[in-house]
């Protein structure tokens, strides 16, 4: 059952994970699982360096390596500046609605509620944001009921 392998995996990798990010330190880029083509779970753990060492992830054949670019150490300030100056900010001009850092895709993500991406990206790569960690989505604001 796919759902009791996720729950499963799911556990293993949180353990996992806390022992890793000690191990690989600033080289740490994320954790996720991810399925194979015949649906059997793995743990994948990016890495920003290709000589970051980690006998967690060497003595546990079921881990899955990908070498990223950017490490969480480098995506989390990204991250936290756009959250404070744009979306917790509710006099900023730009529509950000909410963002996340994405394991998976290396990034930073930006949500927006619509207009004009390209005015977004413009401001953020003025305010000094490298365009390269980020990926924008269109996402409405959650409206108060």
């Amino acid at each position: 059952n796919a759902i009791c392998t996720y729950v499963s995996m799911s556990a293993q990798a949180s353990q996992n994970a806390e022992a890793i990010e000690a191990e690989l330190g600033d080289f740490y880029a994320g954790t996720w699982i991810e399925f194979d083509e015949k649906y059997a779970a793995r743990q994948v753990v990016a890495i920003s360096s290709t000589t970051a060492e980690s006998r967690t992830i060497r003595e546990n054949p079921n881990i899955a390596v990908r070498y990223v670019k950017y490490s969480v150490k480098e995506l989390m300030p990204v991250y936290e500046a756009i959250l404070f100056q744009y979306i917790v900010d509710e006099s900023s001009p730009l529509r950000i609605t909410s963002g996340n850092v994405d394991f998976k895709e290396n990034k930073v993500v930006v949500r927006h509620d619509g207009g004009d991406v390209d005015q977004i990206k413009s401001e953020l790569e003025r305010a000094g944001f490298d365009l390269d960690m980020l990926y924008f989505v269109e996402a409405k604001r959650p409206m108060a009921m």
